[in-house]
């Protein structure tokens, strides 16, 4: 081995998530969740819905619906993809998103 090399650390190099495109949806949960107080599950499968979804049919009704539920809206991902298995992909990636950035504009806009 020539003295100058550097040894290269084993298993997979670690990813750069600073440009990946899934923190922009991670972003907006974070500021649903503190602008409008929802849980982290809403807020996901909201911005999920506002960002990569398509409006179609609803694909259940809810439960404990006796009467005409009135409106419901349903929405479908692209390449068939389920809403729980982006989430899932969404949540992961959480932790790389800006948190306090995100938290103090969506607080500063519904003050407003």
């Amino acid at each position: 081995m020539p003295p100058n090399s550097e040894r290269r650390k084993r298993g997979r190099p670690k990813k750069d998530f600073a440009a990946d495109p899934d923190l922009a949806i991670a972003e907006l949960a974070i500021a649903l969740q503190a602008a409008w107080g929802i849980s982290e599950r809403k807020a996901i499968d909201l911005a999920l819905a506002l960002m990569e979804g398509s409006p179609g049919a609803p694909s259940k009704r809810p439960r404990g619906c006796k009467q005409k539920p009135g409106l419901l809206v349903g929405y479908h991902l692209p390449n068939n993809m389920s809403f729980a298995g982006r989430a899932a992909t969404i949540r992961r990636k959480l932790k790389y998103a800006n948190r306090t950035v995100t938290r103090a504009l969506a607080i500063l806009v519904t003050k407003c």
